[in-house]
């Protein structure tokens, strides 16, 4: 992005050049400047976003282990939650399940997993 703004910008000295040098009239400048500029405003605004987004990546450099430490701990408590904390639980992480004789289907923030169900503890879970 860096690169094609500075060569968006060149063209525009190229253009005041042939400008002051009298090559080219003010009508002819006007058609030619707007697209350019028009070009380097995109890309600035592009540069702009990635270097945002560069920061949140930085952010969120190393919170992995964190992430990791938070669900051990919501893990190893969650079968102490009554039904209320469990489904808050389940809505903070956005995990919705699928389930069907041959299937469990869990997707969430934390990624997607496919798991064969013990169909036993199914038809006791559900009965």
């Amino acid at each position: 992005m860096e690169r094609e703004i500075r060569r968006c910008k060149d063209q525009e000295r190229r253009l005041v050049k042939l400008y002051q040098f009298g090559e080219v009239d003010d009508k002819w400048i006007k058609a030619q400047s707007g697209p350019i500029k028009l070009t380097r405003e995109r890309h600035e605004a592009e540069l702009e976003r990635l270097r945002a987004q560069t920061v949140t990546l930085r952010e969120l450099d190393g919170k992995e282990d964190q992430l990791r430490d938070f669900c051990l701990r919501v893990r190893s408590n969650l079968d102490t939650f009554d039904i209320e904390e469990q489904r808050m639980a389940l809505q903070a992480l956005q995990i919705k399940a699928t389930v069907t004789e041959t299937e469990v289907r869990v997707k969430g923030i934390l990624g997607i997993a496919d798991v064969q169900p013990d169909l036993a503890t199914t038809a006791r879970t559900s009965a």
